[in-house]
């Protein structure tokens, strides 16, 4: 898994959800790029009636690179919960988190994140869509032992490293709750990322 510093998941639980529908920016100044140079944001294109879907309007990509997120909630978050979904989890609900990362060790400036991002080991190539659900969870949501979660690592193209993790609070994945959430992952839309920054 990428480092801590990389693995900026309390953005997508807690942040998004208050700030759905406002953009991330993670360079400055010097670092400021042509106004083509933007990641969109993983968006699903159609969802089992009554799941809501939380994303950003996309990042600007620089020399330190950038973040989107997404998140799917099987049920109504209340969004003034500012602790996030994660913690809100009911009881045979399930929460779907979507990261699109291209950062550097410790979040540094590099200018090769112009270029996009290198293999990683456990992030493999993704070579064929749509993502499939895994049989067998990948361990518990943290902090919440009770809540099972699946986990899908890989690399699109030189564009960004993805993490898609599914939580689902239930002893076990009905078979209806499992074909809804497959069809949402075969509905998740996975956009390309430019490969350059303003020179």
């Amino acid at each position: 898994m990428l480092p801590c510093d990389l693995w900026l998941r309390i953005i997508t639980l807690g942040v998004i959800v208050g700030l759905a529908g406002c953009s991330q920016s993670a360079s400055t100044g010097a670092d400021r790029l042509d106004r083509t140079a933007f990641g969109r944001p993983a968006v699903f294109r159609a969802l089992p009636a009554g799941w809501h879907q939380y994303n950003d309007r996309g990042v600007s990509l620089g020399r330190r690179g950038g973040v989107s997120d997404t998140v799917v909630t099987s049920w109504a978050f209340d969004r003034s919960n500012r602790d996030g979904p994660a913690t809100d989890l009911p009881r045979g609900e399930a929460l779907i988190s979507v990261l699109l990362l291209r950062r550097a060790e410790g979040g540094r400036s590099s200018p090769s994140l112009c270029r996009g991002v290198k293999p990683l080991a456990g992030y493999p190539r993704l070579r064929r869509l749509p993502l499939r659900l895994p049989q067998i969870a990948s361990g518990t949501l943290e902090g919440r032992p009770a809540v099972a979660e699946y986990r899908i690592l890989g690399r699109v193209a030189r564009g960004y490293y993805l993490e898609v993790r599914v939580d689902v609070n239930a002893p076990i994945l009905s078979r209806a709750l499992r074909r809804k959430l497959q069809g949402a992952l075969s509905a998740l839309d996975l956009p390309e990322w430019p490969q350059y920054c303003r020179s």
